[in-house]
C-alpha cells in the first residue's frame, strides 16, 4: 500500500519487482490509466533495447535520461490527463473489447 501522501498524488505508480498499479476516479479512468501506462513502458522496453550496445564487440549504450520541466509536465497533464480526455481515449478500445470478446467479461 502506498503511504497516504503518494497515494493522493500518484495515480500511476510503477511498484518494483511488482508491476504496474493505476487508479482514477472511475474504473473506465483506472483501466483507460493503465492502458496508457502499460503502452508506454513497452515503448521504453523497445527503445532501450533497440540502443542497447550489443553483445558482440559491446559499446557504451547510446541512451539519455531526459526530464521535462514542471511547467510542461504540468501542461502535458493538463491537455491529456483530465477525466474526459481519459474517457475519450478509453471509450473506443472498451466498445472494441466488447465487439470482439461478445462481451462475456461482463457476464
Amino acid at each position: 500500500m502506498l503511504p497516504m501522501h503518494l497515494a493522493q498524488h500518484t495515480k500511476n505508480p510503477i511498484l518494483q519487482n511488482h508491476g504496474l498499479l493505476t487508479a482514477g476516479g472511475t474504473v473506465a479512468e483506472a483501466a483507460a490509466f493503465f492502458i496508457a501506462l502499460e503502452r508506454a513502458c513497452h515503448a521504453q522496453l523497445l527503445v532501450e533495447s533497440a540502443l542497447l550496445p550489443s553483445s558482440v564487440g559491446g559499446s557504451e549504450s547510446r541512451l539519455f535520461k531526459t526530464t521535462v520541466s514542471d511547467e510542461v509536465a504540468a501542461y502535458t497533464k493538463a491537455g491529456t490527463g483530465t477525466p474526459e480526455v481519459i474517457h475519450v481515449q478509453f471509450d473506443p478500445e472498451y466498445r472494441l473489447i466488447l465487439r470482439e470478446t461478445g462481451a462475456e467479461f461482463l457476464h
